[in-house]
């Protein structure tokens, strides 16, 4: 169901209610993700846990995020978009508590089974993937989610600082919580019950008879669809580099050119600027002006380049150049992928396609560190930008196809 309601924002024009609500839902929730993850290991401090055990810590987090995408995608197509929304902050609301209440490490091992359904940005997905239309509308919208997330990755550690100030230690975890309850809020007041798509009583049907619930025939379903498991492959192949090198990137600069952590913060501060304005700007440019396929060629070959100066860069100070580079053909081959991917499925499956996409993510995340590690340890870092150009030439050599990715009709 699509709303005539519009709000008018400045600079930006009319724009869809639900839209629009979507993407501060997206910056609160990201702001209160933040401030819990960035507390995490100052708790750790304080209950004088090792260092070895944040890592169990980190992994753990990992898992539980690889096993709960697709299931939260599958429920998201099951019971609603607006109440996996629900159970997403319900979710950080129980993990945030159990954070609080943590006094050894056993505890906070058990406060991350409730990240399993923390997928923020997925149900954010999902409900606009739900309310606009495949195409440039979609894109456009997938691409300002970034902006959001930059947003609340920028303002999260601002707010957590001024609490902590303010109320100590653990203050972040309460002020986080209330803000999910305030997500909550908004979620019944603003996102209609019936927002997903009205369809026949076949289509009724057919969608209980597939998702009503969890079981890995869905999954192979969705796989199955032409050009799924081709994009997925595409998105893989030139993120997964990334998650290698940014996994020990700190370590190499600290290593290699002694920044200060004050530099670092710089590098951080860069990093997300970057990708704040080529998500939220850069690729609604480009869209209006070319074809997804062609965005996805432009995406492969902008990494091909900045993968190649991300092995060979000596100074410091060549990062300023490379990352907003590195955060554009990051944006388009992300955004677009995820995009075409929700085009190419039925409706009721969006949810349960975007699961897959973000487990894909975790999957790397959760098995990066020890990998690149290693490759750090006996090959160097350059050997991370020499992988990202060859699997971005990879990518690349499978878009020979000129022909777009045919977009399902939508009711």
């Amino acid at each position: 169901m699509k709303s005539d309601a519009y709000w008018t924002l400045p600079r930006y024009g009319p724009i869809r209610r639900e839209v629009a609500m979507t993407f501060v839902l997206s910056i609160l929730y990201n702001i209160s993700f933040c401030m819990q993850m960035m507390l995490l290991p100052y708790i750790v401090k304080e209950l004088s846990i090792h260092d070895a055990d944040f890592g169990y810590l980190q992994t753990l987090f990992g898992v539980f995020q690889l096993i709960g995408g697709p299931l939260f995608g599958q429920l998201c197509d099951s019971w609603g978009t607006r109440n996996g929304l629900l159970v997403v902050h319900v979710s950080t609301i129980i993990c945030c508590m159990m954070t609080f209440a943590a006094s050894n490490f056993t505890m906070l091992a058990a406060s991350r089974v409730a990240c399993m359904f923390m997928h923020g940005q997925q149900a954010h997905q999902t409900l606009l993937s739900v309310i606009t239309e495949p195409g440039q509308e979609r894109t456009n919208a997938f691409g300002r989610m970034g902006l959001t997330f930059g947003a609340g990755f920028m303002l999260g550690p601002l707010v957590s600082a001024a609490v902590s100030r303010l109320g100590g230690t653990h203050a972040p975890l309460v002020v986080a919580s209330l803000i999910c309850v305030l997500c909550m809020f908004l979620v019944l007041v603003y996102i209609p019950s019936d927002i997903e798509y009205s369809r026949t009583a076949k289509d009724a049907d057919e969608k209980k008879n597939k998702t009503s619930s969890f079981d890995m025939k869905a999954y192979k379903r969705v796989l199955q669809y032409p050009g799924v498991i081709l994009l997925l492959v595409r998105k893989n192949l030139g993120v997964t580099p990334l998650f290698l090198s940014t996994s020990v990137f700190q370590v190499h600069l600290i290593n290699a050119y002694g920044v200060s952590p004050g530099q670092n913060s710089l590098v951080s501060a860069l990093i997300g600027a970057s990708i704040m304005f080529m998500n939220g700007f850069g690729v609604v440019w480009l869209r209006a002006r070319l074809s997804e396929q062609a965005l996805l060629r432009l995406g492969a070959i902008d990494l091909v380049g900045t993968y190649l100066a991300l092995a060979l860069f000596y100074r410091l100070w060549h990062l300023f150049f490379i990352f907003p580079a590195l955060a554009l053909g990051m944006s388009l081959l992300g955004t677009v992928t995820d995009s075409q991917l929700t085009a190419i499925v039925p409706a009721e499956e969006q949810g349960t396609v975007l699961g897959f996409s973000h487990a894909t993510n975790a999957l790397t995340r959760t098995i990066a560190p020890a990998i690149a590690g290693l490759m750090l340890e006996k090959i160097g870092f350059a050997s991370f930008g020499y992988l990202g150009v060859v699997c971005c030439l990879v990518a690349l050599a499978t878009m020979t196809d000129s022909r777009e990715i045919r977009h399902k009709k939508i009711d």
